[in-house]
């Protein structure tokens, strides 16, 4: 069982896959997303995308859902 993230941070999980993807705004946030999807995401990839690619990305698999 995973662990709820315990602060907004931009994400999409998709659970077919195992992954999550993380828009990244900063180097900083770039080098820590790996531990924070480890942290709440055990065994999950990380994907980064840019804020926009992380809204494109979101809206395809919504879209695929529907």
């Amino acid at each position: 069982m995973t662990k709820k993230p315990s602060f907004d941070r931009p994400h999409y999980v998709d659970e077919d896959t195992e992954t999550v993807y993380l828009a990244a705004g900063s180097w900083g946030g770039a080098v820590a997303a790996p531990f924070w999807v480890e942290e709440f995401f055990p065994g999950y990839k990380t994907v980064l995308l840019s804020s926009a690619n992380l809204k494109k990305k979101i809206k395809e698999d919504t879209q695929e859902d529907a």
